[in-house]
């Protein structure tokens, strides 16, 4: 497919395969939202930053300052005091070592794709994110899993269960409570489901499931 072709897929799909490479883009904005009945991803919030344009490499290099002498002698010192890896390590360095050429390759076809760069911005433009609660008050999940009080957290899930087939749009708002930390959480019924925690509303992808360590 062309260019237009796969704009008009990612459209569609979310899916925007990359020319002359084996990978493709994917907008999970769009993928997550095919999990979602009553609730809608805002681009704007799911995304940590804008797409802006981006620089040639040579103008990214010449505003890099000089390492220093200082900044060489401490990276020769911990060149010095590589150690030795272990057999999970070394499996784990050759799978790295296996991916970097297709890493690399996608991240070059992804520059490369120019029509799909110039559509980015265009999926987050004008779709702002209002919080109505500020970032700062959000649980801090690997503070509270370090409590002594991490066995006794519990996480209350609601969901929507219809009372018919004769009654379209009743439903009746059911609630059960999971133990937060060290737990499968599973959201097994039709329709996603909101997870209420110390005040807080996080919903959960209908088919779902996590765990919490503590």
């Amino acid at each position: 497919m062309d260019a237009s072709d796969e704009l008009r897929s990612l459209e569609a799909t979310g899916i925007y395969r990359l020319a002359g490479s084996r990978a493709a883009f994917v907008d999970p904005v769009r993928l997550l939202g095919e999990s979602y009945r009553r609730f809608r991803l805002v681009p704007s919030a799911y995304y940590s930053r804008s797409f802006g344009p981006s620089r040639q490499g040579g103008e990214a290099q010449a505003e890099g300052t000089a390492p220093s002498p200082d900044r060489k002698k401490r990276k020769r010192k911990r060149q010095t005091k590589a150690r030795e890896l272990n057999a999970v390590e070394r499996i784990a360095e050759a799978r790295h070592q296996e991916a970097r050429p297709l890493l690399i390759s996608a991240h070059n076809s992804l520059l490369d794709a120019k029509y799909l760069l110039e559509y980015l911005p265009g999926m987050i433009k004008g779709d702002e994110c209002r919080p109505e609660l500020e970032t700062s008050s959000e649980n801090n999940f690997v503070e509270l899993g370090g409590s002594w009080r991490a066995p006794f957290y519990e996480m209350t899930i609601c969901f929507q269960k219809p009372l018919g087939q004769d009654e379209a749009g009743t439903c009746d708002v059911q609630k059960r409570s999971s133990p937060l930390f060290n737990r499968v959480v599973r959201v097994e019924e039709n329709g996603e489901a909101e997870g209420e925690f110390q005040g807080r509303l996080y919903v959960l992808p209908k088919g779902s499931c996590f765990m919490t360590v503590s």
